[in-house]
């Protein structure tokens, strides 16, 4: 069975969580909020996800989870209005189970958090 993930949204001191199972063919929407963090970690670990393809598609960010095999790669998050707000991180835990930062470009794979 395949990994499933967890996207957690903190703004102003309140946690929001959400599942997203990969490979569904629908990609789970959620709209960006000012000053919000989004973590992504894998359900029942203190990881996160370390193969995601980030996809700029007009103000929305869209990811595919990559440590699971999709076939038609299509999204499987996707905040909306991500790229409105300044103030909005994408988050994940390192190896060492420290925060790090998803650098977030206009169309990457990403492998690693940066510090």
């Amino acid at each position: 069975m395949g990994k499933n993930f967890l996207l957690t949204e903190q703004v102003s001191g309140l946690a929001t969580h959400l599942s997203v199972v990969p490979g569904v063919r629908q990609a789970v929407p959620i709209r960006a909020k000012a000053g919000a963090q989004y973590l992504l970690t894998v359900v029942g670990s203190n990881d996160s996800p370390r193969q995601l393809l980030v996809l700029r598609r007009g103000d929305d960010l869209a990811l595919v989870f990559l440590d699971e095999a999709v076939p038609n790669g299509a999204p499987d998050l996707v905040i909306q209005d991500f790229f409105v707000h300044q103030d909005v991180n994408l988050l994940g835990l390192g190896g060492d189970g420290r925060l790090m930062t998803y650098v977030v470009g206009a169309n990457s794979k990403l492998t690693t958090c940066a510090n």
